[in-house]
């Protein structure tokens, strides 16, 4: 695995499924690579063409498994090592705050998903709950500082 230093990283597995957190923000259009920006811990985060590609598949229901299928069905001479690659790619966005994990494939709730939280003492799962509860009761989604999200 690719090395944060500093950061302890779990391994990748197969089964996970990967889920972009509705924070970050992909902008293509800057030559070979696009940016990934976390609107809510302001990270950015360079992304090759590939980066996007995978980027766009993290929805919390393809596992990493397929998610590599994708890669390897969507490019001419993917390497053998592409594998490696690409699990490494998304432990990286997750130490970052890109990427959660959803546990259980269906219907995402919100129950599920782990990855470390921008605000102290509140998880991402706290976050996300809330933000859907807002968007099912008509109200503007807020943090729990009351800046809006969106």
């Amino acid at each position: 695995m690719t090395a944060i230093q500093g950061v302890e990283e779990e391994p990748t597995e197969p089964t996970d499924r990967p889920l972009a957190t509705p924070y970050a923000i992909l902008r293509d259009g800057f030559g070979d690579c696009a940016v990934l920006f976390n609107t809510d811990t302001s990270a950015v985060c360079p992304v090759s063409p590939t980066g996007a590609f995978i980027w766009r598949l993290m929805d919390g229901h393809r596992t990493m498994a397929q998610i590599l299928d994708e890669v390897k069905g969507g490019f001419a001479d993917v390497p053998d090592a592409a594998g490696e690659h690409v699990y490494d790619f998304v432990a990286v966005l997750e130490r970052l705050g890109f990427v959660g994990y959803d546990a259980e494939p269906g219907p995402l709730d919100g129950s599920e998903l782990r990855h470390s939280s921008s605000e102290p003492g509140e998880s991402s799962t706290q976050t996300l709950q809330s933000i859907r509860e807002q968007e099912r009761d008509g109200r503007e989604p807020s943090r729990p500082d009351g800046e809006r999200i969106r």
